[in-house]
């Protein structure tokens, strides 16, 4: 929780001392850059597409480069994917490992960001994110509940009419399957090498999950209510005892 928020701008650079262009921090302070560049053209949230190199990874030591979507053109429910990754998992390489997105001179060339190519690359990289989430039952949990992910089944009628979506007559996972093998197996010219993104999904061991510890008194617990000659309308209501955490 963050006890004190601040929002400050023209802050260019976090000091132990306040100079022009600083701002102090302390040890315990997180520092969220918002930013968002000139608007360049090619430009994604910040980056332009010379900046995401091959080597780029959005965790790193002691800091978090938002930036490439992990979800086509969601920068909402990527950077709740990221918080829930930060939250979960121990080492950043566990962490890298769930997410994928073009980078690099080969798919992002100067201002290519954008059109056909890159969009089927953006594509490519959310299915292999979700694959990736997938791997580790609670992240896909999480991802199901998000209120901004496309694929919540809150957007579709409900969990039973999106199995029915992608498992029914529209087939919709047997499309997303033979989408990603055509992509890996080098079917197209123009992606034989599946974006730069052709390594596979892997489940993170169990060494790199967080220890977590539930918040006191909650859940809530249940108790029974007290007998009553008056009771009707069939059984006995349930009464939920809270309390504050």
């Amino acid at each position: 929780r963050v006890a004190a928020p601040s929002r400050l701008s023209g802050a260019r650079v976090a000091a132990p001392s306040r100079l022009p262009g600083t701002f102090s921090q302390a040890s315990n302070e997180l520092v969220v850059d918002c930013t968002a560049g000139d608007r360049k053209p090619g430009e994604i949230f910040g980056y332009g597409c010379d900046s995401l190199t091959e080597d780029f990874l959005i965790f790193r030591e002691n800091e978090i480069a938002l930036g490439p979507l992990i979800q086509v053109f969601n920068p909402s429910v990527t950077a709740a994917i990221v918080a829930y990754l930060e939250a979960t998992f121990e080492d950043d390489a566990t962490k890298n490992s769930f997410c994928f997105f073009p980078s690099g001179d080969t798919w992002l060339p100067g201002s290519g960001c954008s059109g056909p190519t890159a969009f089927l690359g953006l594509l490519y990289a959310e299915l292999k994110t979700v694959a990736a989430l997938k791997t580790y039952g609670p992240a896909m949990n999480f991802l199901l509940k998000s209120r901004t992910a496309v694929i919540a089944p809150e957007h579709h009628g409900g969990m039973l009419a999106l199995a029915w979506a992608s498992f029914g007559p529209m087939r919709l996972d047997d499309k997303r399957k033979r989408f990603l093998k055509r992509v890996d197996d080098g079917d197209f010219e123009d992606t034989s090498d599946s974006f730069g993104l052709g390594r596979k999904p892997v489940a993170p061991q169990k060494a790199s999950i967080k220890k977590k510890t539930s918040p006191k008194n909650y859940p809530p617990k249940s108790r029974a209510p007290p007998s009553s000659s008056f009771a009707c309308c069939g059984g006995p209501s349930q009464v939920v005892e809270t309390r504050d955490a």
